[in-house]
């Protein structure tokens, strides 16, 4: 113990080792940004599929229902996002839940249940802080669904605005 303590003290003063801080909540986020977000990892992880045989098949399976005539694209970007959470939380896969969430994005960028599901999966599976943005912009389609205001405060306690957190909690 006592060496933890000495490490902690730099030159007679003591280190903070709780580090936080604070992150702009309340800037308008355009649908065009999300848009943006959603086609960079879209490109980007549909480029990771193409070296694994199966889910390269699986998500050219899932997006050829897109072609169908009378295809009710709603409903199949909503399963899109709706798989993309049951294969997060699987861990089977890191591209295909972010493949099938963006496409779902690009197709429907008002959808807060999209637009969530996408925010939470950027969180658990690539980008912490770009995760943000994205479900700022959920929180301003529906500003008071519990399950975006979780995941905003998940994202801020990750990021060390603690405060800001604990008012989404």
């Amino acid at each position: 113990m006592v060496f933890h303590l000495s490490a902690l003290i730099v030159g007679g003063q003591s280190v903070n080792i709780y580090k936080s801080i604070k992150i702009d909540t309340t800037r308008k986020v355009e649908s065009a940004e999300v848009i943006k977000i959603a086609d960079r990892f879209l490109r980007r992880h549909l480029e990771e599929i193409v070296y694994d045989v199966n889910e390269k098949k699986f998500v050219e399976e899932q997006f050829k229902k897109l072609e169908f005539d009378g295809a009710d694209k709603l409903h199949l970007a909503k399963g899109f996002s709706s798989t993309a959470v049951l294969i997060t939380g699987l861990g089977q896969s890191k591209n295909i839940p972010i493949v099938l969430s963006a496409k779902a994005v690009t197709l429907f960028p008002s959808d807060t249940l999209i637009i969530n599901n996408f925010g939470g999966i950027l969180r658990m599976l690539d980008s912490i802080k770009t995760s943000l943005p994205v479900l700022l912009y959920a929180k301003q389609l529906y500003p008071n669904a519990p399950v975006i205001l979780t995941n905003l405060g998940n994202t801020l306690f990750e990021l060390y605005d603690d405060k800001s957190a604990e008012v989404f909690y």
